[in-house]
């Protein structure tokens, strides 16, 4: 039997933990090409909230080492709308487009260049927590599972039809740091297994618009703890947002304290 042809794919992603777990999955994938990685966000100032995913730098590379260490194409973005980007995309002939944790939606100009479409990994269980944070208010929730939707990018975020959903149980005490790592090996798990099956598609499920939440960026506001919560509800959403470098504080008797 012939043996099939790796798919490339063009893999966009920013730098914290969860993309890094995809793209060194995938690397390691005799199935994958990995023709080119766009990468996007950082490392925000202590206390702003710019938009990136604030996670702290690792000693791991992440995705743009990743893509020097492989001699891999790679560009990092602040936008994808400027016409030097889409250039730079459509010149990478790509089969199919993976994404996992991106800062700006993919627009269908993109994500309809691929013959075998354009994914995304989205670090929930969707159609809950749709939007650009979805740990934070799962901590800020008291979700005690927390999972990985692999979906067809549609024209608005996070809403397109799923492929393969994983959910993962919170151990109390874990940091936002972990939990995005341990979301992102799972998101290799269902990449490693998307990939695994192509071209052969898998049945796509439309998304239950009536289950559909979605939250935006966090503010100062939203790190301040509920009176009513227990101690032990308090300890785990701070231990999982952390590493945001807020002040918690909590409103007594219309007193406020940090």
């Amino acid at each position: 039997m012939p043996q099939k042809k790796p798919i490339r794919i063009l893999f966009l992603g920013m730098l914290g933990e969860f993309s890094r777990q995809v793209l060194e999955s995938l690397l390691a994938m005799p199935q994958a090409e990995i023709c080119g990685v766009i990468s996007t966000g950082g490392m925000p100032a202590t206390g702003h909230f710019d938009g990136d995913l604030p996670v702290k730098i690792s000693c791991m590379p992440h995705i743009g080492e990743l893509a020097e260490q492989g001699n891999l194409p790679w560009r990092h973005v602040d936008q994808l709308s400027d016409q030097n980007t889409a250039d730079w995309i459509t010149a990478r002939t790509s089969d199919l487009i993976l994404v996992a944790c991106f800062s700006y939606r993919i627009p269908s100009s993109i994500a309809g260049l691929p013959a075998l479409g354009s994914y995304n990994l989205h670090p929930s269980l969707l159609p809950a927590y749709r939007g650009p944070m979805p740990m934070f208010w799962q901590f800020r929730n008291a979700e005690t599972v927390f999972g990985v939707t692999l979906h067809k990018l549609a024209d608005k975020l996070d809403v397109g039809p799923v492929l393969l959903q994983a959910s993962h149980k919170l151990v109390p005490g874990c940091t936002g740091i972990q939990m995005n790592k341990e979301l992102g090996i799972l998101a290799a798990t269902l990449a490693e297994k998307f990939i695994a099956e192509l071209p052969e598609l898998p049945t796509l499920q439309d998304q239950d618009e009536s289950l559909a939440s979605y939250q935006g960026y966090p503010t100062a506001h939203d790190f301040m703890l509920n009176a009513k919560w227990s101690a032990k509800r308090a300890y785990i959403f701070m231990k999982g947002t952390q590493h945001w470098n807020q002040t918690y504080s909590i409103s007594l008797n219309d007193e406020q304290y940090k």
